[in-house]
């Protein structure tokens, strides 16, 4: 896996469509959680437009100045998942040949 940061144009939060209550709340929390620095977990079924929130929320943070990557989670490994996201050092597993910075 080698996710890498997305080349795509800032995505203004208008660009998500909806008039329904439920979309409404997704806007809002939007707004909400780009205030902060917690990390957030989207989750919904494919196609349901979690990559768009998440480009949303990156774009009205503090971070927004930084790369946005995305990282297809069901592209990877259950197994290395974390070490993926998060790096590791040399050696803390039999293939760690070199430490790899994580996706932070």
């Amino acid at each position: 896996m080698t996710p890498s940061p997305s080349q795509s144009p800032a995505l203004p939060i208008n660009s998500l469509v909806g008039q329904s209550s439920a979309m409404q709340k997704v806007l809002e929390s939007i707004k909400l959680y780009a205030q902060t620095d917690d990390n957030i977990l989207i989750t919904g079924e494919t196609g349901t437009g979690k990559r768009l929130v998440a480009q949303c929320i990156h774009n009205l943070s503090r971070r927004c100045a930084k790369p946005f990557v995305a990282i297809a989670c069901p592209a990877v490994a259950e197994s290395v998942f974390e070490a993926e996201l998060l790096g590791y050092e040399k050696g803390a597993f039999t293939d760690a040949k070199e430490s790899k910075a994580g996706y932070q």
